[in-house]
């Protein structure tokens, strides 16, 4: 009711306006709460090989990029695995 008074138009206005934004994924609709601005999606395609890197592409992408090391641990391994 706010939108359309805000915007003079009628409801069946604001709901396809919504449903529009819904449908190209930059809203989302919560039951019982309402429409919010929905976090863009970043598809990265992993089977770049050898040369992709994760970081310079969201770098270019205008992300801030940072790395943690969240823990470390040391295991023993079986041969094979120690010489892949």
């Amino acid at each position: 009711a706010e939108l359309s008074q805000e915007f003079e138009v009628n409801r069946l206005t604001v709901r396809r306006a919504l449903d529009e934004l819904n449908q190209r994924g930059l809203i989302e609709t919560v039951h019982g709460k309402g429409s919010f601005v929905a976090f863009p999606q970043i598809r990265y395609d992993i089977s770049g090989g050898r040369d992709a890197s994760f970081t310079r592409s969201m770098q270019q992408l205008g992300h801030r990029v940072s790395i943690a090391v969240l823990s470390t641990d040391t295991v023993e391994t079986s041969d094979l695995q120690a010489e892949l």
